[in-house]
């Protein structure tokens, strides 16, 4: 079982920072266009997946900055993994 415990970004695509703590049993994530929902979902896949959107990692860092950061805490199969 993977269970998402928070996520820090830095930097990445429209977030300039932001610290999200996924505490529940449900994760609802909403907001108006560009406010940085697909960020957040593009950080959690680059985590945990091969494939991505882009294959540039440039493409995610904010202009005019040189470096993202994505801090992704979890539990997987009762073992605690940061990435």
């Amino acid at each position: 079982m993977l269970i998402l415990k928070s996520l820090h970004l830095e930097h990445f695509m429209c977030i300039t920072e932001a610290d999200l703590n996924f505490d529940a049993n449900c994760i609802i994530i909403e907001g108006d266009n560009g406010q940085g929902k697909s960020a957040v979902m593009e950080a959690i896949a680059i985590c945990l997946s091969e494939r991505k959107r882009s294959d540039s990692v440039k493409e995610f860092i904010q202009k005019p900055f040189d470096h993202a950061k994505i801090v992704l805490d979890l539990i997987y199969n009762d073992e605690q993994i940061i990435f």
